[in-house]
């Protein structure tokens, strides 16, 4: 349960681990309690709240009794969301990491037959793992450091998920040695509970060992895990040592049978092996051989698997489930998937220690483990503050490797992965350094270009950069849509800040033929003023975009025309500026500014514009003239009658010319 207060003592209902994003506020934490203290007096008159997003809410004050209409708006809005534990600086790296894994098996996976495919997945599972105790130390290390006490929880949160990921990697995921289920049972708790080598530590030394209070129980603690070998090392550091009873005690635990994977027997000769190993553990025991020192006795008991000694013993374990793997262990070695399920209940409901609290999320999933209850273990990995970072990911692989069925029409089933994979990619998506991570994610969802477009579209361009992102990702998924309206925002910025050739690279993708015409008028509009080429190049590079208007057309071409004159192609130029002029694409008062800039090429010493393109020519200056609102002043212009007397020079000059080629041609 939690509340966010006003500061003044008055709190109303809230979200749960909530952090303030717009103003200061104090977070203090009781037994069961989260208290968020926003420090607004309007929030003590009363306090409206409304959904801004999956993840967050909007809080505002509000005064009580007040009339709607009279109603005035609120001074402060306080935007209040979860704190993912993936936002946490040292955790991206994990998050970084599996989502390469995630991607990785997803491109591999499809098309394995079952041997390559369950190999697969359970290399997978261990990469997983590997990220995950990378984190970990990380996030010990920057613990030591800085005493924080936020990265404490953080680290044993995800101590906690490796702890389960290694248990459903033991027990479900690596199933090629199904018949040693106790001996992978063992191996995990070795694994994670460590107490008594950091014990042994401290005991190797001193001068004499033996004569420390936690000798005995470190010996037996090492036995309890099925670490013989150590057990043994601390046992012949006894001062007694060199005794009968001790080697007989040295010489048992040598000769222990143990069901490993480089064994090389079978599940039913081990079992006669460990029957008559034992007998001769009971036979010693009964002979009275260990009745000269009660430690040694006790060793051997447990040996026998007594189950009073165990019991006796079980405040060395540090939980359930460590203490019914010892008494497993000595007791039924051989213990079978089916039955370790009811065992594991057994042990659950009715074992318990002040110590241990058998009511936290971890216990709960060990059991369902125990239990082979996949399902169950999925719904209770969605507690952590993870993000649903276990969750996604332990359930692909449950799912790539058919442990929850394989059946296409398993509707509730996908729509359960879906359900993950949404929440995961909203966790990923809400924050500005994740987001593309969440998309690949997306990709893997039903519905996934509706959503990936609901979300793509509400990141903040705050950048060239990231708009240029979003529209790669969306092209690349075929959002059209998303495309012209990202591309469409950020041509209204660049057009408001006055750059047009920027403009002009967002229109290329949007295609909008509104922005082009807006963009191409607005050039013509400066060149006039200022008879400045701005932004050329950009225009005369356009390719097939500048076909996405007519005006945009005209601009390219016009700027091809300077390209033309400047390379000193002037017959190529003069053509294009005659089809310009004649198209009538350009604006009125644009028309004036062509004619200006046929004025070169007109007095150029050869001939460069034919009798027809003059006439084309006069017949355009003449319509300006008319169109044009103040025609009296544009006809008596200097411009105007600098153009005419061009015009008739270059019409005299080619007519001489060309009367002259068609004399010479009726001579021949």
């Amino acid at each position: 349960m939690s509340f966010f207060s006003d500061g003044n003592g008055n709190t109303q209902t809230g979200v749960e681990k909530t952090h303030l994003i717009s103003m200061a506020a104090n977070h203090t934490e009781n037994p069961g309690i989260s208290i968020l203290e926003i420090h607004d007096e309007d929030l003590s008159h009363g306090v409206h709240a409304t959904i801004s997003s999956k993840n967050s809410f909007i809080a505002y004050g509000v005064k009580r009794g007040e009339k709607e209409k009279a109603r005035n708006p609120p001074r402060y809005l306080h935007e209040i969301s979860p704190k993912s534990a993936l936002y946490n600086d040292y955790v991206r790296k994990l998050v970084n990491e599996s989502h390469s894994i995630f991607l990785s098996l997803n491109a591999r996976i499809q098309g394995m037959q079952d041997e390559r495919r369950r190999i697969e997945i359970a290399k997978t599972s261990q990469k997983y793992r590997c990220v995950l105790l990378a984190c970990i130390e990380e996030l010990h290390v920057a613990t030591e450091l800085n005493e924080d006490e936020e990265l404490a929880e953080l680290r044993q949160m995800f101590s906690d998920i490796e702890l389960l990921w290694h248990l459903l990697q033991s027990l479900i995921i690596d199933t090629h040695s199904a018949s040693r289920v106790l001996y992978k049972l063992l191996d995990w708790i070795k694994w994670h509970f460590v107490f008594a080598e950091k014990k042994r530590e401290e005991l190797i030394q001193l001068e004499e060992p033996s004569v420390h209070p936690d000798y005995w129980d470190t010996i037996i603690h090492f036995l309890l895990q099925g670490k013989i070998a150590p057990a043994r090392s601390l046992l012949s550091m006894h001062m007694k040592s060199k005794r009968e009873d001790f080697l007989s005690l040295d010489e048992l635990l040598k000769k222990m049978p143990m069901y490993g994977v480089s064994s090389g027997i079978s599940l039913n000769e081990f079992r006669i092996r460990w029957k008559h190993w034992q007998e001769e553990c009971k036979t010693r025991l009964a002979r009275g051989e260990f009745s000269a020192d009660t430690n040694l006795e006790t060793v051997c008991k447990i040996l026998c698997g007594d189950l009073e000694t165990l019991t006796i013993k079980s405040n060395l374990c540090e939980n359930w489930y460590h203490l019914m793997i010892s008494v497993l262990l000595y007791t039924d070695p051989c213990v079978s998937f089916s039955t370790l399920g009811d065992i594991a209940r057994t042990y659950y409901n009715n074992v318990t220690s002040p110590s241990w609290n058998k009511s936290n999320i971890v216990d709960s999933i060990i059991l369902a483990a125990m239990e082979l209850d996949i399902m169950s273990v999925i719904n209770l990995t969605c507690s952590f503050n993870d993000g649903w970072w276990f969750a996604v990911h332990i359930m692909d692989l449950f799912t790539h490797g058919n442990f929850i069925g394989n059946d296409p029409q398993n509707h509730s089933l996908k729509r359960l992965w879906t359900y993950l994979l949404r929440n995961y990619a909203d966790t990923l998506m809400s924050h500005s350094s994740l987001w593309q991570i969440g998309v690949d994610y997306l990709d893997f969802c039903d519905s996934n270009r509706e959503l990936l477009e609901l979300y793509l579209e509400r990141i903040p361009l705050k950048t060239e950069a990231e708009a240029r992102k979003i529209i790669y990702i969306a092209k690349k998924r075929n959002l059209d849509n998303l495309v012209k309206a990202i591309a469409n925002v950020m041509t209204s910025k660049a057009m408001s800040h006055g750059k047009l050739g920027t403009a002009l690279t967002w229109v290329m993708h949007s295609k909008d033929v509104r922005f082009a015409d807006e963009i191409a008028e607005r050039w013509l509009k400066g060149y006039a003023s200022h008879q400045k080429v701005e932004g050329l190049e950009i225009f005369r590079n356009m390719g097939s975009c500048m076909l996405v208007s007519d005006k945009l057309t005209f601009v390219g071409k016009y700027c091809e025309f300077h390209k033309l004159y400047n390379e000193g192609e002037l017959k190529d130029a003069s053509s294009l500026l005659v089809s310009l002029i004649a198209s009538g694409l350009a604006p009125t008062n644009f028309q004036i500014i062509m004619l200006l800039d046929a004025l070169p090429l007109l007095e150029a010493p050869e001939i460069i514009f034919s009798r027809k393109e003059t006439y084309q020519l006069m017949k355009c200056l003449e319509d300006t003239i008319i169109n044009q609102g103040n025609k009296d002043s544009l006809e008596n212009s200097d411009r105007v009658n600098i153009i005419r007397l061009a015009l008739v020079r270059n019409l005299a000059r080619s007519f001489v010319i060309e009367t002259g080629d068609s004399e010479s041609d009726d001579e021949i």
